[in-house]
């Protein structure tokens, strides 16, 4: 979710290499995206996606079918610490490299591909 300030908030089970982090009940604010004025938020089974206001789509999750845009299978390796307690997930999004230039205006994710729309 994204809010009126541009804050971007994630929350609910997550998988990341394997290993699953349930019950992630309140939401998370996704700091390494602070830096960006996130307009949008978009979900597919197992990876998701967050709109900047520059045009720039930042994804993350699962990417063994290579939905997460970044020309190899694996997931977003970067998580660094999960705290239920403080609901502060640390991941490291990567911004979607799209061969077309121009800027993101929105997207759609399934449950192994992402659409970016120009």
């Amino acid at each position: 979710a994204t809010t009126a300030s541009g804050a971007a908030y994630l929350w609910g089970n997550i998988t990341l290499q394997g290993l699953a982090y349930k019950g992630f009940r309140q939401p998370a604010l996704l700091r390494v995206l602070a830096p960006h004025f996130c307009v949008a938020a978009f979900c597919g089974e197992r990876h998701a996606a967050v709109l900047a206001s520059s045009g720039r789509l930042f994804v993350f999750g699962e990417g063994a079918a290579g939905q997460l845009g970044s020309g190899d299978f694996s997931d977003v390796r970067a998580l660094y610490s999960f705290d239920e307690q403080k609901a502060h997930l640390h991941l490291q999004p990567v911004a979607f490299a799209l061969p077309a230039s121009g800027p993101v205006v929105s997207a759609a994710l399934g449950s192994r591909h992402t659409l970016a729309l120009l």
